[in-house]
């Protein structure tokens, strides 16, 4: 959903860069402005170019323009209040108990969903209850924020990064670094982001990066890495790039870890399907097609090895 947000920054809470669990997450997103048209048709958009067909649950949307709708839904859920109020805070909890709960919230965006001066720390404040809230509870948070006429940074008062694990600042390239209708911007997490949960294992996840959108497939390049490294990886294999790298934390052997453990983590994640005891040979095969498909893509730009059954991550920083 990053491309949702081009030239905004990211703000993440505790707890989403740590999911772990043997069911796929399940996300709320709440968006203060696209219309629900528009967000339904990206939605898909996403769910086409990932592979993934998403299950019940995983995924609810809320989008402002369909708020008579959902309040006759679920009676007593009412309107949606501004969330740096007491009103807004007990809706957030009340949209998520009538869904069925939620381990991760995207709030997309602060200037949307909030009124007051964004530029005024006092605005912000009113929603630290929500967040520090929502963090006891266990559920991650994403807060989508703009930028202003200095795009290396947040909008407004610096206090709004204060209290979160991370903050990804989002960049538009300029016109002579990417192709004709081609939606390209760099997501970095240096200063003035932030990176608190970065450590030896993870590096690789915070690493300066330049995402594209072009025919219709979103890749992604380390920024600054030689040539021979600087392969664009789609955006798929950059999420099981992460299920092997979960993979790896559970291995007995450092830095190594199996294809059946690492396709146990994607089905986890929901991005592979999970293999059933009563599959045929054929059917095993056809859906350990989609690993291998990106194993590959992963191996050709060198960011994994592969012997046999043995993969190990090749990323700096990974415990190799």
């Amino acid at each position: 959903m990053l491309g949702f947000a081009l030239a905004e920054g990211i703000a993440a809470g505790t707890g989403f860069l740590h999911w772990r669990s043997s069911r796929p997450a399940r996300v709320l997103y709440i968006d203060g402005e696209m219309a629900s048209e528009l967000i339904k048709a990206r939605s898909l958009d996403a769910l086409r170019r990932a592979e993934m067909v998403s299950k019940p649950g995983m995924l609810t949307i809320y989008a402002r323009d369909f708020e008579e709708q959902i309040a006759a839904q679920f009676p007593g859920l009412g309107r949606m209040s501004p969330l740096n109020t007491e009103d807004g805070h007990r809706f957030v909890y009340s949209l998520i108990a009538a869904v069925g709960g939620a381990d991760v919230v995207i709030f997309d965006n602060v200037m949307s969903l909030m009124l007051g001066d964004q530029k005024d720390e006092l605005t912000w404040n009113d929603v630290l209850p929500l967040a520090s809230g929502l963090t006891e509870r266990g559920i991650g948070q994403i807060w989508f924020d703009h930028t202003g006429h200095d795009k290396t940074r947040q909008y407004g008062a610096s206090v709004k990064a204060w209290r979160f694990d991370s903050v990804g600042i989002m960049t538009p390239l300029p016109d002579e670094q990417r192709a004709r209708h081609e939606v390209a911007f760099q997501l970095s997490f240096e200063p003035p982001g932030k990176a608190r949960r970065r450590t030896p294992d993870n590096w690789g996840d915070f690493e300066t990066c330049i995402i594209r959108l072009a025919d219709d497939r979103w890749t992604s390049e380390i920024q600054g890495k030689p040539a021979a490294l600087k392969a664009k990886v789609s955006a798929i294999a950059l999420a099981l790039l992460r299920a092997l790298h979960d993979a790896l934390v559970i291995s007995p052997t450092p830095g190594e870890t199996t294809r059946n453990a690492w396709y146990a983590e994607g089905a986890r994640l929901g991005l592979l399907d999970p293999i059933a005891e009563t599959d045929s040979r054929a059917e095993q095969d056809r859906k350990r097609a989609k690993l291998r498909k990106y194993l590959g893509e992963l191996k050709a730009a060198s960011l994994i090895g592969v012997d046999g059954e043995t993969v190990r991550t090749l990323q700096k920083g990974d415990g190799n």
